[in-house]
């Protein structure tokens, strides 16, 4: 459509300045001649003017509906781009929270993760600890019980040992044939011994 209005104008206008090329280059007017020069000049340019107006007209009837179109595309075109870029940043800036909400959920969770350890590790510590405690405990409560058997043991042993002594004793005598006195001297011994043992054995156990 543009070239057809093109060539159409160059149609038009290609008279005009033929017209004015042969008025200005032609042969020398006569002086006599001004009226008609000067009116030659006149048609020339209002010929020029008139085939211009033609010529505009022409482009405005022809070329209005395809302008009209070509403007209307246009500004559809440029329409969606700005739609397609408002989405885009939208779309980018959603995207931006998202991001920015899951590094602060991250830095969250490192925090809660920290504390966990340090409770962790608290607690690890007061178990070692209390578990430390209890076998101290356990290990004064047997020696204790060790000591005691002993003890006990040393006690039994002492009057063992005394009892065989008078008996050891008394068999001597009885076998050196020994005469009343000394009967009544072994039993007071014995039963001096038997006491003595006994009072030992009691003062242990205090």
């Amino acid at each position: 459509m543009l070239r057809r209005l093109s060539l159409l104008a160059v149609a038009l206008l290609l008279p005009a300045a033929t017209a004015l090329a042969e008025g200005g280059h032609g042969a020398e007017p006569d002086p006599g001649s001004t009226i008609g020069w000067q009116q030659l000049h006149w048609t020339a340019f209002w010929g020029s003017v008139f085939n211009f107006a033609l010529l505009v007209w022409l482009i405005w009837y022809f070329g209005r509906k395809p302008v009209r179109a070509f403007l209307e595309t246009r500004r559809a075109e440029v329409q969606a781009a700005i739609e397609e870029a408002t989405r885009l940043k939208q779309a980018a800036e959603a995207k931006r929270a998202e991001y920015q909400q899951r590094l602060d959920k991250l830095e969250s969770e490192l925090e809660q993760i920290r504390a966990d350890m340090v409770r962790a590790g608290e607690a690890e510590r007061d178990r070692i600890v209390a578990e430390a405690e209890q076998k101290a405990a356990r290990a004064r409560k047997e020696t204790a019980f060790v000591i005691e058997q002993q003890a006990k043991q040393m006690r039994a042993d002492l009057s063992r040992e005394a009892v065989e002594s008078a008996v050891a004793t008394a068999e001597r005598l009885l076998n050196d044939k020994a005469t009343a006195s000394d009967h009544e001297r072994l039993a007071k011994h014995y039963l001096d011994r038997v006491a003595e043992v006994g009072g030992q054995g009691a003062g242990s156990q205090a």
